[in-house]
């Protein structure tokens, strides 16, 4: 019902979001070692690891979804080296975290909220608008995950006393 060459450009574009969704699993685990480091509250604790366990969710969904549309056999799908560059000698555990937060979390996760809603708008296949509608579930969820905790880390009260174990 749809034409081969707008199936493969679906796949293209679903294989790069299997980049896209691993990457947010590397960024995350590296902000949870972070906070453990801080010695952050539990409930922060627990809320990045739900995130990397809902990023690799999507990760697998998004695998699925390119082999609904025939596969990646012939495709270069590289996961290494997703994260960012190793956190420099002056960059502080506290303000990596905060970086992390703000540019993947607040901005990042809120950003694709609107994407991803106008591609599950435009989809018609069921199956595929399933997909995008969990992933748009649990974006929402990502970007409040995501201010809460940059108000955590960016309150001066917080930062004097994560200071205290770095």
């Amino acid at each position: 019902r749809h034409a081969p060459a707008d199936i493969d450009t679906a796949r293209l574009a679903w294989a790069g979001r299997i980049v896209d969704e691993y990457r947010s699993v590397s960024m995350f685990s590296e902000l949870l070692r972070l906070l453990s480091d801080l010695e952050a509250p539990y409930p922060a604790l627990c809320t990045v690891h739900r995130l990397i366990g809902d990023e690799l969710r999507h990760t697998e969904l998004t695998a699925r979804v390119v082999d609904w549309l025939g596969g990646h056999a012939d495709l270069a799908i590289d996961l290494a080296d997703c994260g960012l560059a190793p956190r420099g000698p002056d960059e502080s555990a506290i303000d990596r975290a905060l970086m992390i937060v703000a540019r993947e979390l607040v901005v990042g996760e809120q950003e694709s909220i609107y994407a991803l809603a106008a591609y599950r708008d435009a989809t018609t296949e069921p199956a595929i608008k399933g997909v995008l509608e969990l992933v748009l579930l649990d974006e929402v969820r990502h970007a409040a995950a995501g201010r809460a905790l940059f108000s955590l880390l960016a309150d001066d009260e917080t930062r004097e006393s994560f200071a205290t174990l770095m």
